[in-house]
């Protein structure tokens, strides 16, 4: 047998059984010419392993049936397991009419498998780097795959002509796909996917459930970057998933959602998500409403490392939002309108806006909304950062607002400063109590006729009220 043969058969095939072996030897005169004489070796083998190149998992519990001559292999294998999948009717054919510098074993074959069981494949080969962050991710479901493979005979001297070529068609019924550390799962995935080396990953129609919505979806490679585009519609609970506040009670609709999943070398992976929120209302006071009739602008983009970290969000021009997570859960996070100075402790999710002023008898049920939702001793903590020009409460009207509203379990509390007074509020939920109103400081003014620091007694409620330091323009009264 030539060197090349043998050395193959010594070092690839590792165990195995021999149900028939056959031999054919001619040889002739010239006596030291190669060309007179040849030998042929067939091998019918059961559970059988070879490893037909270092660079792939071997395959084990072979039964099949082998030919070997000087210059050409072939096989034709009936089953074997190829890690956790079947591997059936499959072909093996390696020849010398090959280039010199670019001989391959070519491989065809039927695999079915687990869908975790195929990426777990792909994973333990070469191909393990086109994957990119979707190796770490969960996959259940069953697959049909068809192989062909031209996997290079030499390993050790590697060169544009010795890269593998492969062609992996996989079609998966009733499959799950989940990225780790987020709340993001597809299921009742069906889809045809190809691996290749010219295309990359690639699908031109997917179909899933995303949170029990139908899903659309396609695999794609561009500028070099493996690219996942789907469309889908978002229902205000599942927002949940990313930051666990009253969404139902916030929003209203449907919200049709376009995104983009991507993996960028140096930004990593990360999910572009984009809407115009058509047939979606906001309920809550101006200016922050918006009607279903009207369209707005939402951008999102969600980071992953590789469990997402990040979410950012735009809407509008004023609108935005910068949220962190630890290993997929939230660790702190700021929703801002024209505002970019909140800075939110851990678990702490701050709402922050610059308004001319606000309305307490309309933001009176959303703060209430809150304070339920900050009840939960598992959910994060959320209150109100605002920057007011004016705020008239309580009959009085006081300017340069900055406020803090915190939504607790039985009241709001409302922390204070201004131009001229500065202190505590405490509000009861629905109007069950007294409002208490505890101020550190109170300036009034000799004349009130002409300012706007004056207190009617009509507009005022019934209130609990003290003050630590009352000052009568530049007289302190104690």
């Amino acid at each position: 047998m030539p060197k090349q043969s043998s050395d193959w058969v010594k070092k690839s095939i590792k165990a195995g059984n021999l149900t028939e072996f056959g031999l054919l030897f001619r040889g002739g005169p010239p006596k030291k010419n190669r060309l007179s004489r040849t030998m042929q070796l067939l091998f019918n083998t059961e559970v059988t392993a070879i490893k037909f190149n270092p660079l792939w998992p071997q395959l084990n519990q072979i039964d099949g049936l082998f030919f070997v001559d000087d210059r050409r292999f072939s096989g034709r294998i009936t089953s074997a397991n190829f890690e956790q999948a079947a591997l059936t009717n499959t072909t093996i054919r390696y020849g010398n009419n090959q280039a010199a510098d670019n001989k391959r074993w070519l491989i065809d074959g039927q695999l079915n498998a687990d869908l975790a069981t195929m990426v777990n494949i792909l994973v333990k080969s070469p191909l393990e780097k086109k994957l990119g962050p979707m190796k770490a991710w969960n996959y259940s479901g069953e697959t049909q795959t068809l192989v062909h493979l031209e996997l290079p005979a030499k390993t050790n001297q590697p060169s544009e002509k010795q890269l593998p070529q492969y062609q992996v068609v996989s079609k998966i019924n009733n499959g799950a796909m989940e990225i780790n550390g987020s709340p993001i799962r597809l299921q009742n995935l069906f889809a045809e996917i190809e691996f290749s080396d010219s295309k990359g990953i690639v699908a031109d129609s997917i179909a899933a459930n995303l949170w029990d919505q139908p899903l659309s979806a396609r695999l794609f490679k561009e500028n070099n970057q493996q690219q996942l585009s789907f469309n889908t519609k978002v229902m205000p609970e599942n927002l949940n998933h990313f930051v666990d506040i009253p969404w139902n009670q916030l929003i209203s609709g449907a919200i049709e959602i376009d995104a983009l999943l991507s993996n960028n070398r140096q930004e990593g992976l990360s999910l572009d998500i984009s809407s115009n929120l058509e047939g979606v209302a906001i309920n809550l006071p101006a200016p922050f409403a918006k009607s279903k009739n009207s369209l707005k602008k939402l951008q999102v983009m969600l980071h992953f490392n590789p469990s997402l970290n990040r979410l950012e969000s735009k809407l509008g021009d004023l609108w935005a939002s910068d949220i962190y997570y630890q290993q997929g859960q939230f660790e702190r996070g700021s929703i801002t309108f024209d505002r970019n100075d909140i800075k939110p402790k851990a678990k702490q999710l701050i709402l922050g806006a610059k308004l001319p002023t606000i309305d307490m008898e309309q933001w009176g049920p959303v703060t209430e909304l809150f304070s339920a939702n900050n009840k939960k001793t598992s959910s994060l903590q959320a209150e109100f950062d605002l920057n007011l020009d004016y705020w008239q409460i309580f009959g009085t009207k006081f300017k340069d607002i900055t406020a803090t509203i915190k939504p607790l379990g039985k009241n709001t509390e409302i922390l204070f400063d201004s131009d001229h007074s500065a202190g505590q509020i405490i509000l009861p939920l629905k109007g069950n109590g007294v409002p208490q109103v505890n101020l550190s400081k109170l300036i009034l003014q000799t004349n009130t006729k002409n300012t706007e620091l004056a207190m009617d007694p009509r507009d005022i409620t019934a209130v609990d009220f003290s003050v630590d330091q009352l000052s009568l323009a530049a007289k302190e009264l104690g």
